[in-house]
């Protein structure tokens, strides 16, 4: 019997010629490659109301503390709703945002709460995602000439470092992750990196390019936290 596959949607065919059209891509260009991407991993994603209402119900299965409960469920809702305005800016078509940065989705999980995912361990969920952003990560190296390093080694910080409370909340902030990968080039910087707002809710991988600008910022501010 075969491996049970994570992925609900990914791209996986012809790679190569994919990164090399978005690296090739002005900024309109880019945005049509991204909006049909977006359209196409769209047809079979699970609604937001649907993640929400199971999420809930799970959350009230837990029996926790009210105070414990009240956060936990805040906090969820906050993340649903910055969610429905990134669904209404994809219907719209992917633009840059205010920042200059812009993301394209190339893959999404299924959620882990039914089976068969619920099954999958930490450890092969882990390994799934390492596979598949590798193999991103080599396509864009070959489409760029540049083998990229990890987010930490360009802000300068170790690994430790980089997962400290202060660092994560700046880089969290910035709306980025610390297992991101960036390729500079002198104009921009590209960027491949996860998302997972929860254990048991989808993990969506995104190729993006940004403004030296927007990384400095955040390298100069993890900078002063000495």
């Amino acid at each position: 019997m075969g491996e049970t596959s994570i992925w609900r949607w990914a791209i996986t065919e012809d790679l190569d010629a994919l990164f090399a059209a978005l690296i090739a891509a002005d900024e309109a260009g880019f945005s049509q490659i991204a909006s049909a991407l977006m359209q196409e991993g769209a047809e079979d994603r699970p609604s937001l109301d649907e993640i929400e209402k199971v999420t809930e119900a799970r959350l009230r299965g837990m029996n926790l503390p009210d105070d414990i409960f009240e956060t936990m469920l805040k906090g969820f809702r906050a993340q649903m709703q910055e969610a429905r305005e990134e669904e209404d800016a994809a219907a719209r078509g992917a633009e840059p945002g205010p920042d200059g940065r812009i993301d394209v989705a190339l893959a999404s999980s299924h959620m882990f709460h039914d089976e068969p995912f619920a099954s999958i361990d930490d450890v092969e969920r882990e390994r799934q995602i390492t596979d598949l952003l590798a193999r991103y990560r080599e396509a864009v190296s070959t489409s760029l000439g540049d083998a990229g390093l990890p987010l930490g080694v360009y802000l300068g910080v170790s690994v430790d470092r980089l997962f400290d409370h202060d660092v994560i909340d700046a880089l969290s902030a910035a709306g980025m992750d610390p297992m991101t990968w960036v390729w500079k080039t002198p104009d921009t910087i590209y960027w491949l990196g996860h998302w997972r707002e929860g254990p048991e809710l989808p993990v969506d991988v995104e190729f993006g390019r940004a403004p030296h600008a927007v990384f400095g910022a955040v390298k100069a501010q993890v900078a002063a936290l000495g």
